[in-house]
């Protein structure tokens, strides 16, 4: 009974977790658009950010209970500052960064390892009222099953060094695997240290409101910059 349950419960993870990586690959594609329209990936990246505030907020007007999420701004603010600069902050920044320097396909193929990822912290981390991490059992069989993923993303590396130098792979690669690893450790740190009564939304609004500085600081970098970034970017690359 326990492995029926087990087996659907993470075949219904790694769905939701294979589906929700698809929509969110199609921001690759957008972020090489805005790319070629001449922005920079440091005003592209904060703007997702800057326009989402709004319209969570806008959502957080019609929660019913306020209280748990205001009151766990007020008196831990530096929690919601540093998790959600980590989830959200050294996440998103990476991403964009790989998908302006890089092909969108390569960086929604390694971005898949977040999965992965979210699997291994997943098995250190976990809820505690008390506000501490307390180690868990780690997930061997999900863990096996998940590098067959790994496996794919390596096939789409191995083709595409063929295509381009070892160096210019890494310099897309690295801020993509941060990412992977930003994003549910972000997570799942604000998770364990919150009080449990803050629902996921209200979660997605204060992450934001934390990482508002770090996007602020980023957005007034990408309007500073030169018009000719996409000159100096090609030299860097070569």
């Amino acid at each position: 009974m326990f492995d029926k349950k087990f087996k659907h419960s993470f075949s219904v993870a790694i769905s939701a977790g294979l589906l929700s990586s698809l929509f969110f690959s199609v921001t690759f594609v957008l972020n090489k658009a805005l790319d070629n329209a001449g922005y920079s990936w440091q005003w592209s990246a904060s703007l997702r950010y800057l326009i989402t505030l709004p319209i969570l907020l806008g959502i957080f007007l019609f929660v019913k209970n306020k209280r748990p999420l205001l009151d766990s701004l007020k008196k831990r603010p530096v929690l919601w500052i540093l998790w959600g600069t980590v989830g959200f902050g050294l996440f998103y920044a990476p991403l964009t960064f790989a998908a302006f320097y890089g092909p969108a396909w390569l960086v929604a193929g390694v971005w898949q390892i977040t999965i992965l990822a979210g699997m291994l912290l997943d098995g250190l981390i976990s809820r505690n009222h008390d506000s501490e991490t307390l180690p868990r059992r780690f997930p061997w069989r999900s863990f096996v099953i998940s590098l067959a993923m790994l496996f794919g993303v390596l096939l789409i590396l191995w083709g595409h060094l063929k295509a381009t130098t070892f160096h210019d792979s890494l310099f897309v690669a690295l801020p993509v695997l941060l990412a992977c690893f930003a994003y549910p450790l972000g997570n799942r740190m604000i998770i364990s240290r919150i009080d449990p009564t803050v629902g996921s939304m209200d979660r997605m609004l204060g992450m934001t409101i934390g990482s508002m500085p770090f996007w602020c600081v980023l957005g007034v970098w990408g309007r500073l910059r030169p018009a000719g970034h996409h000159c100096s970017r090609l030299a860097l690359l070569r």
